[in-house]
């Protein structure tokens, strides 16, 4: 996603690329901060974040850092600042394993933002 965003905005078609994130209503982002987000990439999500903030549409973050790294690997000034207040301001952190993993290697967690979910059980 992140790459596709960069190239849109190279050729300036940016705002189309980011209009159905916007509207999804739920977006899973999986392998969440692998690299760390670059000023223009903490921007996008910034901005695709902001929108979902206001309709109150659902978010997943998938990461195997743990939530105290991610001001780091989102460029660490005021948009990663911005971006992850955004995130978790009305979210809910589920942190877990891997299916019967034993070890305490640092890629075998996974810590997971839940925003504006709402569980059914049926």
């Amino acid at each position: 996603m992140l790459k596709e965003l960069s190239l849109a905005h190279s050729d300036g078609s940016d705002r189309n690329m980011i209009q159905p994130y916007r509207k999804v209503r739920l977006l899973i982002l999986d392998g969440w901060l692998l690299r760390p987000l670059s000023a223009e990439a903490a921007k996008e999500i910034f901005e695709i974040m902001e929108c979902r903030s206001v309709g109150r549409l659902s978010t997943i973050f998938c990461s195997q850092f743990d939530t105290t790294e991610w001001l780091e690997r989102t460029c660490n000034d005021l948009i990663g600042e911005s971006l992850l207040d955004r995130i978790f301001h009305c979210s809910y952190k589920i942190a877990g394993g891997m299916a019967g993993s034993q070890t305490t290697e640092p890629w075998a967690h996974c810590i997971v933002i839940c925003t504006y979910l709402t569980l059914m059980v049926t």
